[in-house]
Formats: C-alpha cells, structure tokens, sequence
C-alpha cells in the first residue's frame, strides 16, 4: 500500500472507516521506517534528512497514539452499556416442575426463574406443548398459541427471581424458547 494520500470512502460505516485509516498510516509508518533504514543503511549521514523523518514519525506516534486511544475507547464505552446483558447470556431463564400430589391427576409445581443477577429478564416463552389454558392462571403463563406459552404476561422478572404456579394433569414437557434481557 502506498503512502501518498487518504482516499475517503463515503459508503463505509464509521468503524470500517477507522479501521482503514489504521491500516493506512500503519503502511505508512512502514513507508518511513524502510527509507531511514535505507539511509541509514547506505551510509549517508543526512542529519536533515534523519531529523525529518524522526520529527515526522514522533508527530505520526503521537497521531497514532491518540487515534489508538480514541478507537478503543469508543470501542469500550459502547460495550461497557452492553455489558450487563452480555454478561447475562450464559444465564438463561430456567424452568423446574416437581410433583408435589400423588392423586389423579397429578398435580405439578412449575418454577421459573431468572438467574442473571444483574438484569431483569422480559418476555419468557416457553415450548409447553398442548398446554390447555384453562389450568392455570393466564397472568402467570398465558398461551399464545400451539406450543408457545409466555411467562408472567410478558412483563419483567427481577434478577434471580422466581414465578410459580401450579397445575394438575399429566406432565407437560416445558422449556424457555426465547427471552430478552432488559440492561439497558
């Protein structure tokens, strides 16, 4: 790559572009390095010479130190914010049912919990099979259609905090299926 000017590309995104610049100075600074070790090399003692260079790439480190700080830095504050929710990806909604009565039907204790400590969760689905309705209580899991059921009506569960209802027929096979972290 040349070291002769900055072409400016208007359809890139700010962080291509950013990074095109990194690419094009760091060419650059290679561009300086060969020509000192030329001289350098060859056995001309250009003092002029050399000062130029030198000036020219202690005010390019500058450059390029403060640029590096900038892009890392707006690299870092972004992902601070989205931290939490990333954070929050290993620990998914969980859900346990026990039986807790031994007649017919059985009846069923169904816990679901958000195990992220930091974020409330929103909008809980759960796989629940056939699900009738008509078992529980639609404002802690309503049935939205064939094996979809949302938690707590969609609305937030607390970090680490459980919702629990009961049912009694034969077990229904239940897991999360999709959910949103709220950290933001």
């Amino acid at each position: 790559m040349a070291c002769l000017g900055f072409t400016v590309h208007t359809q890139l995104d700010p962080l291509t572009l950013t990074l095109k610049r990194l690419q094009k100075r760091h060419a650059c600074d290679g561009d300086l390095r060969e020509k000192k070790m030329r001289l350098i090399s060859s056995g001309k003692r250009n003092d002029l010479g050399l000062r130029a260079l030198k000036n020219g790439s202690d005010q390019g480190h500058k450059q390029r130190v403060l640029t590096f700080l900038l892009f890392t830095a707006s690299l870092t504050f972004p992902s601070l914010i989205h931290s939490l929710g990333a954070k929050c990806a290993a620990d998914a909604p969980s859900v346990q049912q026990t039986q807790v009565g031994n007649g017919y039907p059985p009846k069923f204790m169904v816990q679901v919990q958000n195990n992220c400590p930091m974020c409330p969760v929103i909008n809980i689905h759960l796989k629940c099979g056939g699900f009738p309705q008509a078992l529980v209580n639609p404002r802690l899991l309503k049935v939205v259609a064939p094996d979809d059921c949302v938690v707590n009506g969609g609305l937030p569960l607390s970090p680490l905090q459980k919702i629990s209802f009961n049912y009694s027929h034969q077990k229904f096979l239940m897991h999360p299926s999709s959910w949103s972290f709220q950290c933001e």
